[in-house]
């Protein structure tokens, strides 16, 4: 009867041990690696919603300065327009007609309502009709000199 034991021998509570020990080794690398990849994920995710919240915004900065540009600029028609009618009723004859205007002119209210509303007026200055301008603004903004 052998009373001695050869602790080199096939031991399974030393394999248990050992086998936990590299099973563990093993949970935390995969653990690590799971974490990278999620945090990879996630950043991936917010450059996505900055990125979209940047066009965003681009397209409304693009949309108001349109509408802008759009809703206060007057157009070359608009401004050419009563510049010719004033010079007509300075000078007291017709200038080459366009096509849409009559040889007569405008008339006074028809001026007036190209313009914006309460912005001008005619008056008779020294016999000659002139359109006059409330704000300087608006009439650097239709008459060019």
């Amino acid at each position: 009867m052998r009373t001695n034991h050869d602790p080199e021998e096939n031991d399974p509570i030393m394999e248990a041990v050992f086998r936990d020990d590299e099973m563990q080794a093993g949970m935390a690398s995969a653990k690590d690696e799971a974490l990278r990849a999620f945090r990879g994920h996630h950043r991936n995710r917010q450059l996505v919603r900055r990125a979209i919240s940047l066009a965003a915004l681009a397209v409304a900065v693009g949309v108001a300065t349109h509408w802008m540009r759009i809703h206060q600029t007057p157009t070359t028609a608009e401004r050419s327009m009563p510049v010719r009618a004033e010079k007509q009723l300075l000078k007291g004859a017709p200038e080459t007609q366009g096509p849409t205007e009559s040889k007569q002119g405008l008339t006074d209210e028809e001026l007036v309502a190209a313009f914006p509303r309460g912005s001008c007026f005619v008056a008779e200055v020294d016999g000659k009709k002139r359109l006059i301008f409330f704000d300087p603004a608006v009439e650097h903004a239709y008459v060019a000199r």
